[in-house]
């Protein structure tokens, strides 16, 4: 399992993501829109295909923990592995609030209509609209933003940092990162890469459409032999598919995420690398989770029933946690807004040191734990009746 994660890693880098990318310029969209939307679906395609499948052929024990704990990781484990690669950490506030706000909004509808008997296409369909309201404020904010840029120099802002960070994941294959790969990936994992790499050169075409189509369908058939593969190891050691699910699925679904963030810390763009980790988590719950949910019923007909109703309800609310343990993390630096030549008021900033960090990691090993004891039934005494 862990090795076909590796080979999807491979196919969203090098082909998924740079199709994308040409279909981006090919439509001629705005760079904000683009990065919310085409881009930022490359990044999150492997958690997208596997609640897809779970949806589909009723693995949702399996499919919905692994696209919440993603989350879990993306909040509590990827800012902490930037700050370590790159030093202390200066985020915008805005931006921060902006993704995490969305993502919140959708999690909570998502709870909500996870308690009733049944989800059926209008709840999937108001989570669509939640995306779709958060696509409009990344273009509102891209466009004021690029505005203020003409007049004022800011070294970075809240939604061009999401663009370039998502651009920049895409691009990311130049000659030059691609030696630097290389170099330090070492020869075990360059071997290991050696066969995906000849098979995807192989079997996927040049064109951008062509090349979409083609990766996701070799997407969707290494996603569900993974969730086969995950089912059979938890038969194998006793545990639930919930915890196989949190452990196996939302790792190989964020590891990609979490190297990619590492690189672009490294490459000296760190605020770019937490951005892309958390604005792809937006589209996971939206669309990853809503989409195949309404699909569902208005095809076939049958609303989704969860399998593991209060798993899921459990460990959601230990993802709201972390996004608030997150957020106090990124206390603002200043509470005084400081006037430009121009007038226009600098954004509140804040900083993630070394030592918030640390409690990052102390908070997210605390609550992953706690996700697996609730996946396990193995309650703490504190937790819900």
């Amino acid at each position: 399992a862990v090795y076909i994660f590796l080979g999807v890693s491979i196919l969203c880098d090098s082909h998924l993501c740079p199709a994308l990318d040409k279909l981006c310029d090919y439509l001629k969209m705005p760079t904000a829109l683009a990065a919310a939307t085409f881009i930022s679906f490359g990044s999150s395609a492997p958690e997208i295909i596997i609640s897809t499948l779970g949806a589909q052929t009723n693995k949702t024990e399996l499919s919905i923990p692994a696209v919440l704990v993603s989350a879990l990781i993306a909040f509590g484990a990827i800012p902490p592995m930037v700050v370590w690669a790159a030093g202390d950490l200066k985020l915008r506030v805005g931006g921060v609030i902006r993704d995490a706000l969305a993502y919140v909004i959708a999690l909570v509808l998502f709870i909500m209509y996870n308690q009733g008997p049944e989800i059926n296409a209008s709840h999937a369909s108001s989570l669509i609209v939640v995306y779709l309201l958060y696509l409009v404020v990344v273009y509102v904010t891209g466009t004021d933003e690029e505005e203020q840029d003409k007049e004022v120099t800011h070294p970075s802002s809240a939604a061009t940092d999401l663009e370039r960070s998502l651009l920049d994941k895409t691009n990311g294959h130049s000659a030059d990162g691609s030696e630097e790969e290389d170099e330090e990936s070492g020869p075990l994992l360059t071997a290991l890469s050696m066969p995906f790499e000849r098979l995807f050169e192989l079997s996927i075409p040049q064109g951008p459409i062509l090349a979409f189509a083609m990766s996701i369908a070799w997407l969707c058939g290494l996603s569900y032999a993974v969730m086969v593969m995950a089912e059979g190891v938890a038969t194998r050691w006793s545990i639930s598919k919930t915890t196989a699910g949190i452990t196996l699925l939302a790792w190989g679904g964020q590891l990609p995420d979490a190297l990619a963030a590492v690189s672009l810390a490294k490459s000296g763009k760190p605020d770019e690398a937490i951005i892309q980790a958390i604005a792809s988590q937006v589209i996971n719950v939206s669309i990853g989770l809503g989409m195949p949910i309404a699909v569902s019923d208005v095809i076939q007909g049958k609303p989704m029933v969860t399998q593991n109703r209060k798993a899921i309800l459990l460990i959601a609310l230990v993802v709201l946690a972390s996004i608030v343990l997150y957020l106090a993390s990124i206390a603002p630096a200043s509470l005084t807004f400081c006037r430009q030549r121009s007038s226009r008021k600098e954004p509140l900033t804040g900083m993630i040191t070394k030592m918030r960090a640390i409690v990052l990691v102390v908070a997210f090993i605390i609550c992953y734990s706690v996700s697996i004891a609730f996946a396990e039934k193995a309650r703490p005494v504190w937790a819900l009746p």
